[in-house]
């Protein structure tokens, strides 16, 4: 997308109409009481391709458009289920491993557990 948006740059600036109508230091609102130049002949054949540069940006754009909603949702779904699926079942592991004897074992499982369940709500607090 950078490379079309370039292209379109270097487009607009290798135009002779870009290159002999310097517009100096003009504000945006003294460019705007101009009246419209024409375009010079060359610089009229070159316009389907700018057209062109400009589908292909807009083509980019959508595309970008596309995967950022793709992955607003992935992120969403994956939230959703760190806290409603994930979340929940580290729980009832760390209930049940506090609930038996406290034997070495156990220790060791519920300290994994711990650090688990700490690692689950630090990711969902990314998420949130």
């Amino acid at each position: 997308m950078i490379t079309i948006a370039t292209n379109v740059v270097d487009f607009i600036k290798g135009l002779q109409s870009y290159q002999t109508l310097q517009v100096g230091d003009l504000t945006p609102a003294q460019i705007d009481q101009m009246p419209p130049v024409a375009l010079m002949d060359q610089d009229s054949k070159k316009i389907p391709g700018l057209l062109a540069l400009v589908d292909d940006l807009k083509v980019y754009i959508k595309d970008h458009s596309a995967s950022t909603t793709r992955t607003r949702v992935g992120v969403t779904d994956f939230k959703r289920c760190l806290k409603d699926e994930i979340a929940p079942g580290v729980a009832l592991k760390i209930r049940l491993a506090r609930s038996g004897n406290a034997g070495d074992e156990i220790a060791r499982l519920t300290a994994d557990v711990d650090q688990l369940n700490n690692c689950i709500n630090q990711k969902l607090a990314e998420y949130e």
